[in-house]
């Protein structure tokens, strides 16, 4: 009897296994599916009610055209179109800044500094220029004299005219790579002298386009705010992509159940004899 029971225990024990990971295996699959519907609850909300999602957790119409109404009202007065208008222009800032240092460094002391630095700059890159250029001729005319290439095989004057010319190119990638440094070094120097004026100059012109921007922000965006703000929530569209989504059932609901159902059977005893219970599907296994 001893023997039988304990076959029964390891039987029931190898079906609960068994079953228990292929549980986990769909709990897998019921974790995706939750994740992907709450990806698809959250595109009908953005796609169809971005700016007021107040009305997303809201079921009945009326409640979400109120909401709407409500928002849209504190959305339009002049705080709120000042506020509108306010992230319009953070967002727009950092694509005004180039054109406003640029501006700066044309109307200041830097232009003219960096004028004369940019003129000695060139005057260095023509006269680097034209030594490498004397030194390649130089070295090229001595390799074809050492190696008399006027008297032996053509490949020797090849050689020659090819380091001449392996030369003209180094010569060229150096002047201008110190061409490049003097006039970075040139334009850090002359900014630095005219820091603060710099500094003060974009301060003012980057101030002038901001307020420019919410003027003309806060004139257009004004009147055709609030249906605008209306247009933009189209809870009607919102409501329907939702139904789409809506199921009798719910995954994780027939998960735990279904797992608490194998807890328990598989915990039976058989009343009579006090052996566990091996169900029919285990030894089919």
């Amino acid at each position: 009897k001893r023997d039988s029971c304990d076959e029964k225990c390891v039987e029931s024990y190898d079906y609960f296994e068994n079953q228990c990971m292929t549980k986990a295996a769909n709990l897998e699959q019921v974790y995706k599916m939750k994740l992907d519907r709450a990806a698809a609850r959250k595109q009908c909300h953005e796609g169809h009610c971005p700016n007021i999602p107040t009305t997303w957790m809201m079921t009945k119409a009326r409640a979400m055209n109120r909401e709407v109404k409500k928002q849209c009202k504190s959305q339009c007065n002049e705080k709120g179109i000042k506020a509108q208008c306010e992230k319009k222009w953070l967002a727009k800032e950092n694509y005004v800044l180039p054109s406003v240092e640029s501006a700066c460094f044309s109307d200041g002391k830097v232009k003219e500094c960096f004028g004369k630095k940019k003129t000695s700059a060139k005057d260095d890159q023509k006269k680097c220029a034209t030594d490498g250029t004397k030194t390649c001729k130089e070295q090229a005319e001595k390799c074809n004299k050492k190696g008399k290439t006027d008297k032996t095989f053509k490949d020797a004057k090849g050689f020659c005219d090819e380091r001449k010319t392996l030369c003209e190119e180094q010569v060229t990638e150096n002047c201008n790579k110190e061409f490049k440094t003097a006039l970075e070094d040139g334009q850090a120097e002359c900014e630095k002298d005219d820091e603060k004026d710099l500094a003060d100059c974009k301060e003012k012109t980057l101030k002038e386009e901001e307020d420019k921007a919410m003027k003309k922000c806060t004139g257009t965006q004004g009147p055709k705010c609030d249906e605008k703000c209306k247009k933009s929530c189209d809870t009607k569209a919102m409501s329907k992509c939702l139904k789409n989504l809506e199921s009798e059932s719910d995954e994780a609901e027939i998960f735990c159940k279904d797992f608490w159902r194998l807890l328990h059977d598989s915990a039976e005893i058989d009343p009579a004899t006090g052996d566990p219970i091996v169900f029919l599907s285990s030894k089919k296994q």
